[in-house]
């Protein structure tokens, strides 16, 4: 579900990231498959700028990944709300059944940072959203590639590595260095330039492989950029585009940064406040908004005790609206347009 890639300079770790992005967005179509790439370097990425499979542009900035990240664990958990509602265990599953209960199809999430030591160092607290989603997406069709030039354990701790089960090591300056990506040493014996070892539950019964990786150059990069720009729209998921941190405007809440007040809400909570009963699916169909926009409005209005907050918010009767409707009677013949 996860996977860690490492190796020093010039062991063809980047030539290795760029030929498993372009195997994604060669193979998948941008309904099926979305990245979010991370790129602390900030060029190395930058051949992929507004391809149509992007979940929102290429982030460069320490502050704007871990919001991004923290927005990741919020996109994860509100999936486990749609499979839950659907009676799924896997995203393969809920997909095949959306449909029927009024949903689209969720594309899988593929998030790849580039050089995880370096956002690290950069992003204060990044690999607690990290450590989150490592642990407990899977289901949820999200998966991590972190790509590192220095595999250090200060880095690649104990609980992010046991999380990111498939391990690529390219040639490394040490065995040390192979040990802490692998669990044992011979990645420092490696030729370089695409000379690999895999360790994945995949092929966990033939050990550690040993594989070349395929290469691809700028020029085969650019030239399938500009086909898939020209073939489809970009199209960038709503709730990623703004990455600015909200520290100093709002508390942070679970661990995530409190979403500022959607544009839609006051419009949605006096309709809600009509309603005996409320659920995100409702919001959904009523004011024609995606998921994870109508959940966070759900929870708002649970926030502000609108709504009951241990009810069901997608089951067929929905939560309980718990308060009263302060409008006078001429307020809501305006709001009814009755005039």
């Amino acid at each position: 579900p996860h996977m860690l890639v490492a190796g020093a300079t010039g062991s063809g770790k980047s030539v290795f990231i760029h030929s498993l992005i372009m195997t994604l967005i060669m193979r998948n179509t941008p309904s099926e498959v979305k990245l979010m790439i991370i790129d602390p370097k900030r060029v190395e990425m930058s051949k992929y700028r507004d391809i149509p499979h992007l979940m929102c542009p290429i982030i460069t900035d320490y502050d704007e990944a871990k919001v991004a990240m923290d927005k990741l664990v919020q996109e994860m958990e509100n999936r486990y709300d749609l499979l839950v509602e659907t009676g799924c265990s896997k995203l393969s599953d809920f997909n095949e059944v959306a449909a029927d209960y009024g949903y689209e199809p969720l594309p899988v999430l593929v998030v790849i940072i580039d050089e995880y030591a370096d956002l690290v160092e950069g992003a204060k607290d990044i690999a607690t959203p990290v450590v989150r989603i490592a642990q407990k997406s899977r289901a949820a069709g999200i998966h991590l590639v972190i790509a590192t030039q220095r595999p250090s354990v200060n880095v690649i701790t104990g609980v992010i590595k046991a999380n990111l089960p498939t391990r690529v090591a390219l040639s490394v300056a040490s065995p040390a260095d192979s040990v802490t990506i692998l669990g044992s040493g011979g990645a420092e014996t490696l030729l370089g330039r695409g000379d690999m070892l895999v360790d994945s539950p995949l092929i966990s019964n033939q050990g550690l492989v040993r594989l070349q990786g395929a290469f691809v150059d700028d020029k085969e990069i650019i030239a399938v950029a500009r086909f898939l720009k020209q073939r489809y729209p970009t199209e960038y998921m709503e709730e990623f585009l703004d990455l600015k941190h909200r520290s100093a405007a709002g508390a942070e809440f679970g661990g995530l940064i409190r979403q500022e007040k959607d544009e839609r809400y006051d419009e949605i909570k006096a309709w809600v406040l009509t309603q005996d009963y409320i659920s995100i699916n409702r919001i959904q169909t009523n004011f024609g908004m995606g998921f994870s926009r109508a959940s966070r409005i759900f929870n708002m209005l649970k926030d502000n005790d609108i709504v009951e907050s241990g009810g069901e918010s997608n089951s067929a009767k929905g939560s309980k609206v718990i308060a009263s409707d302060m409008r006078s009677p001429e307020e809501k013949r305006i709001d009814n347009n009755e005039y």
